[in-house]
């Protein structure tokens, strides 16, 4: 689960992108029915969705995404 805090969530996204796809590799050998989601919040999601680069990155990575409110601590939505 990533917060997104820092002063540049398209650098927190690039992290979590990065450490998906090395988490998907090392799963694939062993768990290949195993599916990833990157779990962010909903406010995080909102302001990256702006973004072209990061729907094109959603898109060409086919990333799953759970989205959660921070501050009720409850899921929002998963968009596979």
């Amino acid at each position: 689960m990533k917060s997104f805090l820092s002063d540049s969530p398209i650098y927190e996204y690039h992290t979590a992108l990065g450490q998906m796809i090395n988490y998907q590799i090392g799963i694939n050998k062993t768990e290949k029915d195993r599916m990833l989601f990157l779990a962010m919040s909903d406010e995080a999601f909102e302001l990256l969705s702006k973004k072209v680069l990061f729907k094109e990155s959603v898109r060409i990575n086919k990333l799953k995404i759970i989205l959660f409110n921070i501050e009720s601590k409850t899921l929002v939505s998963w968009k596979k």
